[in-house]
């Protein structure tokens, strides 16, 4: 499963 992976890691670049 690296879909859930990928949406947290765009969600943490818009945080950052």
């Amino acid at each position: 499963e690296d879909g859930d992976t990928t949406r947290r890691r765009m969600i943490a670049t818009v945080l950052v």
